[in-house]
């Protein structure tokens, strides 16, 4: 019996570290702006050359970073990630995999697919300033800005299980003109 115990004492430890952190995002464009024009959306994670280190990947903690003030020599990004599929005249852009998402910069870039003349495209800046093992982020009503930047600084709120929930609603958020971002390695 006492075998028994500690097996399971052991399998219950393994299984406790053999989890993984999660991110999940969902993005739709605004479906009263988006009938008959097709988009394409794609998203980017970028993160500091010089993060905080992670002692504990289950506090809530705000980072320190001033993400607005880094310089594109302070970034590393990964390549644009295309997913997206055509629900009921809206666009969505879904993605979901063990991604550790504190003290990242997520980077949206939605591009009007259907225009002959190419437009510029639009881009939605969001770094991730909680600490949390699973982050959610849903956005959505997104109006597309052809050659506009918008940057999200809302922090998202922890939910009562320590999970990061970012809900934002972007109809008549108004974006700057791309030429302003001080970040353009993260955006091409």
């Amino acid at each position: 019996m006492q075998k028994l115990i500690i097996i399971l004492g052991i399998c219950i430890c393994g299984t406790a570290n053999a989890q993984s952190p999660y991110l999940s995002v969902n993005v739709k464009l605004d479906s009263a702006l988006t009938a008959s024009i097709q988009y394409k959306i794609e998203m980017r994670i970028c993160k500091p050359v010089n993060g905080s280190e992670v002692n504990d990947y289950f506090s809530n903690e705000e980072s320190s970073i001033a993400f607005k003030a880094l310089k594109d020599s302070d970034i590393t990004c990964g390549e644009y990630i295309d997913n997206y599929e055509q629900k009921y005249n809206s666009y969505t852009f879904y993605y979901a995999s063990q991604v550790f998402a504190w003290e990242k910069i997520i980077v949206w870039k939605i591009t009007n697919a259907s225009s002959r003349d190419w437009k510029k495209p639009m881009y939605i800046i969001l770094p991730v300033k909680i600490k949390s093992f699973i982050t959610r982020i849903e956005i959505k009503d997104i109006g597309f800005q052809t050659g506009k930047v918008i940057w999200l600084d809302e922090k998202g709120v922890t939910s009562k299980n320590g999970r990061q929930i970012i809900e934002l609603k972007l109809r008549g958020r108004k974006g700057t003109d791309i030429e302003s971002c001080t970040l353009k390695k993260i955006l091409d």
